[in-house]
C-alpha cells in the first residue's frame, strides 16, 4: 500500500509542477466500486454500469494507463474504507 500512495503523491506533484491549476484525470475508488468499470465517477451510475473502482490497484493501473506528458494533476480519490495488503 505504501508503494501505491507513492505512486500516486509522484504523479500528482509532478502533473502540480507542470500545470498546478489543471485536473488532466481524476479517479474513484470505493466499497461499492467494480474494477470492471471506468472510475471515472464518484458512486454508481443509476444502472449500476459505471462508477468507482473497488481497488486501489486498479486506480494504480488506470493512472499509469493516462497519456503522457501529463498536461494536468491526475486525482485518486480512496472513500474512507478498510484497505489491507497482501505480502505476494
Amino acid at each position: 500500500m505504501e508503494l501505491l500512495l507513492f505512486l500516486f503523491a509522484s504523479v500528482n506533484a509532478l502533473a502540480s509542477a507542470n500545470a498546478p491549476s489543471l485536473v488532466q484525470k481524476t479517479f474513484y475508488v470505493s466499497t461499492i466500486g467494480d474494477d470492471s468499470w471506468s472510475g471515472l465517477l464518484p458512486s454508481p451510475n443509476p444502472t449500476n454500469t459505471d462508477g468507482p473502482f473497488l481497488t486501489p490497484l486498479a486506480a494504480q493501473l488506470a493512472v499509469l494507463s493516462v497519456p503522457r506528458p501529463l498536461t494536468g494533476q491526475v486525482i485518486v480519490y480512496i472513500r474512507e474504507s478498510l484497505v489491507s495488503c497482501r505480502s505476494q
